[in-house]
């Protein structure tokens, strides 16, 4: 129960700072690094916001459904990002995250078909070393959640 009380209120800190992150109909890097980071940490709080609440539904989420519910999350971020009208010189790095996103996404999907257990733990572990190069150049970029916690949620 506090669990998802931290979340909701999580969820909704983002919702506040979000508005105030777009600059007009383009974003100043500035502007582009702190609407990233605020759509990675809302896409693990999504998909923890998803078990907890299977959990406070008296539904278990098996360790696949938790995996494919952050594959969602990843697919969901992979548009807002693609969709996030930047200047011409943080083109590149937005394609790259929308791309590495979808490809996370396609990864996470393919994981959450594995045999239970240790056969989704291992294509999870896998999916995530597959992102690593790509969260390191968020990083790199200068996003602080981005290509950081998200890469390391399972």
């Amino acid at each position: 129960m506090a669990v998802s009380s931290l979340a909701i209120a999580a969820v909704a800190a983002l919702a506040i700072v979000l508005p105030g992150c777009g600059f007009n109909d383009q974003l100043t890097r500035r502007g582009f690094i702190q609407t990233g980071d605020v759509i990675c940490g809302q896409t693990i709080l999504r998909s923890i916001f998803a078990a907890n609440h299977a959990a406070e539904t008296g539904r278990r989420l098996t360790q696949a459904g938790r995996v494919r519910s952050l594959a969602q999350a990843y697919a969901a971020a992979a548009g807002r990002v693609r969709r996030l009208p930047v200047d011409d010189r943080d083109e590149a790095m937005r394609n790259r995250m929308a791309g590495a996103f979808a490809a996370e996404s396609s990864r996470l999907a393919a994981a959450s078909r594995q045999s239970a257990g240790a056969g989704v733990t291992r294509a999870v572990l896998r999916a995530y070393a597959a992102f690593a190069a790509d969260a390191r150049a968020m990083q790199a970029y200068g996003f602080n959640i981005c290509g950081g916690a998200a890469s390391q949620r399972t």
